[in-house]
Order: structure tokens, then C-alpha cells, then sequence
């Protein structure tokens, strides 16, 4: 048997163009995680991250008839969720934005993640989630994107309309950031100390 073929994104959009309505369901079904979790790495809430989510694949949908087809599908589609998380966070109340820590993190999830933990393992991938959740919206988004989503330093800078230069010193100081974070976690008896001779 031969393989099925995926088609491309710009061959699906031109789909949903002549009206294929099951082509967007295509689309829809390949970013909603991806979507999800960079809405998540901006508003650090599971909730407004599922609606935000949503609300940019129909904001897609409504404008793709706008859509220029050079232009690379996937960042245009983050970049109006990006808006649409950006209007969100203005409107909400000033402390709420303005938060330290976890205050723009939701601590249900936590919560309920910490229940779940039943190995050291899952420990740490809960510790850690929290120190990425207490990084700046700037490095949480831009992390997200480059090494969760693999989307590249070029397109990341014209998603968020930064330079590439930007995104660098982004990636570089939120790595720093987290590694920090993520140290000061660590106790003394878990560095492992070098055997006499080496």
C-alpha cells in the first residue's frame, strides 16, 4: 500500500477557499495544541488559553479569505492569536497583569498536578512548569515558540514583530532566567561531587 500523502497548509487553504469546509477541520486539528499551549505561555491560565485558542482559529477562519497565500500559514495564524492573548491581557484588571510569580499562572493546575506527581520524575516536570509559569510573558512566549513548537528565530520575529536579534537576546536571557530558577531548586546533596582524581 502507498502512503497518503499530508497536504500542505497552502494547499488547504486554498480547500477551505473553494469550500471545503472539512479542509479547515484539517487545519484546526493540526494547530489547536500548538495554539494552545502558546496562548498558555502568554496568559499562564488554562482557561482563557482553551477560549484564546479557539477564538484564533475562528478569527483565521473568518479572515482567510484576506489570507495572502506567499505569507507562511502557521505565523499568521500565531500572530493572531498573539493579538487576540494580547487584548486579553489588557483587559484584564491591572493586579491580575501586574502580578510576581505565579500570580498570572493558573495554581489549580498546579494544584492538581502536584496531586497526580507519584515519582520523583514527575516531581521535577511539576517544579518546573511552575519556575517556567514565573518567567516574563516575553520569555515564556518566545521559549514556547522556539522549543516547544519549533517554529524558527526568523518567523518568531515576525510573528511577535521583534527583531532577530531580539528573539536571540529573548531566548538567551529567558533560558538564563529559567536555569536560574531551576538551580536555586536544587539541593547541595543532589550536585554530584567528582571522584578523588579526576
Amino acid at each position: 500500500m502507498g502512503s497518503v500523502l499530508t497536504p500542505s497548509d497552502s494547499e488547504l487553504v486554498s480547500r477551505v477557499l473553494s469550500g471545503d469546509m472539512d479542509a479547515f477541520r484539517l487545519l484546526a486539528e493540526k494547530y489547536s495544541q500548538a495554539l494552545y499551549g502558546f496562548a498558555l505561555a502568554i496568559l499562564g491560565n488554562h482557561h482563557d488559553a482553551q477560549d484564546l485558542a479557539q477564538a484564533g482559529l475562528t478569527e483565521a477562519y473568518r479572515c482567510l479569505g484576506g489570507f495572502d497565500t506567499s505569507r507562511n500559514f502557521k505565523g499568521w495564524l500565531f500572530g493572531i492569536t498573539r493579538n487576540l492573548c494580547f487584548d486579553h491581557l489588557k483587559k484584564r484588571p491591572r493586579e491580575a497583569v501586574m502580578g510576581v510569580g505565579l500570580d498570572q499562572f493558573d495554581l489549580m493546575d498546579v494544584e492538581q498536578a502536584k496531586q497526580k506527581v507519584e515519582t520523583e520524575e514527575d516531581e521535577r516536570l511539576v517544579s518546573m512548569r511552575a519556575k517556567f509559569a514565573q518567567l516574563s510573558e516575553q520569555y515564556r512566549v518566545v521559549l514556547t515558540l522556539r522549543y516547544i513548537e519549533g517554529i524558527s528565530k526568523t518567523q518568531i520575529g515576525k510573528t511577535l514583530g521583534i527583531s532577530y536579534d531580539a528573539v536571540g537576546q529573548r531566548l538567551y536571557r529567558g533560558l538564563k532566567d529559567l536555569k536560574s530558577r531551576l538551580i536555586t531548586e536544587i539541593s547541595p546533596d543532589e550536585i554530584e561531587k567528582p571522584e578523588d582524581g579526576l
